[in-house]
């Protein structure tokens, strides 16, 4: 995708998390955090590719997987996987686009200016449209070759039609000169404790993160689609399951930081909340309803992505392609964690603790 230089910049990132009780008393004295200065008419268009990426992401689980995992035979597999594969190539392009749009994607250094972003977002958008309408005859190529016409149906009718749909109606006339919650950005680190901090680099490495967990899927289907037949297919199910799940929690993580409400659930609360509910599903768990399954903390879904990548090494003998991209799987999940979990961090700030301007530090002498 569009971040190399960024990738290389944010694995040596700082994770962790603070005492919640102690931020969250403290933050509730100061002002919510400011909304994105989108117009009504950006932040409408963008739901458009939200809800596009929620579409993929239901077709994957709902129909996608089911057919990989009880339909995989000689005839079927390579349809299959040019199916997944291009459906993960729209993602890529979902993402990197609403990235683009959101300010996502570009480094402090970056010289190519607002404008340069904001087109290429839309192009990756517009390319995400041919994409999916390629996806649409590799349905019909699969069902073809015997996979299960009613779960491709489907894939095809509702889900890919409906991203189709959306992409369609997004308003490409629009500016999106500034996404940035006002004072923060470019560039800019407005010092208040709780959510949110550093605006810029939170979706970078949201942006990031989700580079990385595609390139994790990318490699799972490689490995579907390489060697010998496997024995079973409910591991690699799992694997693919649990990345769809990342996916949608990491494009709804960028959503709320822009200001961008998911539901009316969302909509209601007020913006410190939004943001606190999401760094909940971030880490432990809880911050959202379980569809997609924010009852389980993002850590979870990692986690389970990596035991089911394990869980088959015992294929990896005389299947040398399958065990190359099983390893690039497990590469690319551990990089897309570290990008995860670093951002949790770029959601929260802190004050001034600079002892030469307060000798005792925040909480005492250091």
């Amino acid at each position: 995708m569009h971040v190399p230089y960024m990738m290389r910049r944010l694995i040596a990132a700082p994770s962790g998390f603070v005492g919640l009780p102690v931020l969250l008393a403290v933050a509730l004295t100061l002002p919510s955090p400011a909304a994105a200065v989108l117009t009504s008419q950006e932040a409408t268009a963008l739901q458009r590719p939200f809800a596009a990426a929620r579409n993929l992401s239901s077709g994957i689980s709902g129909a996608l997987l089911p057919a990989i995992k009880d339909q995989t035979n000689t005839s079927t597999r390579p349809k299959l996987a040019t199916v997944a594969q291009l459906i993960v190539r729209a993602q890529g392009q979902l993402a990197g686009g609403i990235a683009d749009l959101l300010g996502g994607s570009a480094a402090d250094d970056d010289g190519r200016g607002r404008t340069f972003f904001v087109r290429r977002g839309m192009e990756q958008l517009t390319s995400a449209h041919y994409t999916l309408t390629a996806a649409k005859s590799a349905v019909n190529a699969a069902i073809a070759a015997g996979a299960s016409s009613y779960y491709l149906g489907r894939l095809r009718d509702i889900d890919i039609a409906g991203a189709l749909v959306n992409l369609q109606a997004f308003d490409t006339t629009l500016r999106f000169a500034d996404p940035y919650p006002a004072a923060r950005s470019p560039q800019g680190r407005m010092l208040v404790i709780g959510p949110h901090g550093d605006y810029d680099e939170a979706q970078r490495r949201l942006t990031s993160a989700t580079t990385f967990l595609l390139a994790a899927t990318a490699a799972v289907v490689n490995a579907y689609k390489s060697d010998s037949l496997l024995p079973s297919y409910w591991s690699l199910y799992q694997q693919l399951k649990f990345a769809g799940t990342l996916y949608q929690q990491n494009i709804q993580a960028m959503a709320t930081l822009a200001g961008l409400s998911q539901n009316a659930t969302e909509a209601a609360r007020s913006p410190f909340f939004r943001i606190l509910g999401r760094i909940e599903t971030l880490t432990h768990g809880g911050g959202g309803p379980c569809h997609p399954d924010d009852c389980h903390g993002t850590p979870y879904q990692y986690n389970n992505f990596m035991q089911f990548t394990l869980s088959q090494v015992s294929y990896w003998a005389g299947r040398p392609s399958f065990a190359h991209y099983q390893q690039e799987a497990m590469h690319r999940i551990t990089e897309a964690w570290d990008g995860t979990d670093s951002a949790v961090w770029y959601m929260l700030t802190f004050p001034e603790c600079d002892q030469r301007s307060t000798p005792r530090g925040c909480g005492g002498i250091k």
